[in-house]
């Protein structure tokens, strides 16, 4: 079992956690989740494959091969177990490919997400906030 955790409870340093993350490259890829909201619609429908990641102060941004651009605000709680990335905690996220974008903010009142289709997107505050599920036979049972 691979078990890594960096970034528990206060990093914020998006630079120190690109590094990490960076690190972890090729075996970043899966299908993208946002506080338990799947890109595309259903589970497992979209893949995202990490190709670079940087950061600066607290801004961190996660690349992927067909142009697509995770950007995370304060992210806590970066880890990669089994065959899962997750962080586990952020101020915002947001995520643009192709000229579409799904953004998602903690507020007083939990997390809330938008796009640019006007459509309110349903967030589950008690789920990471990203998530990289990687497809293999074990977690399409888990999570599908």
């Amino acid at each position: 079992m691979l078990r890594r955790f960096f970034g528990m409870a206060t990093e914020t340093d998006a630079k120190h956690l690109a590094e990490r993350i960076t690190s972890w490259l090729p075996k970043l890829d899966g299908a993208p989740r946002f506080w338990g909201w799947w890109v595309g619609g259903k589970h497992f429908d979209f893949g995202y494959s990490v190709t670079a990641c940087d950061g600066e102060g607290d801004l961190l941004r996660i690349y992927s091969k067909d142009d697509g651009t995770i950007f995370v605000w304060r992210a806590r709680g970066v880890a990669l177990r089994d065959d899962v990335f997750s962080i586990a905690d952020a101020d915002r996220v947001r995520w643009e490919w192709r000229g579409e974008f799904f953004e998602f903010e903690q507020t007083a009142d939990g997390v809330t997400g938008t796009r640019n289709r006007e459509r309110t997107l349903h967030a589950d505050p008690s789920q990471p906030a990203v998530e990289l599920i990687a497809f293999t036979a074990n977690n399409i049972r888990r999570y599908g």
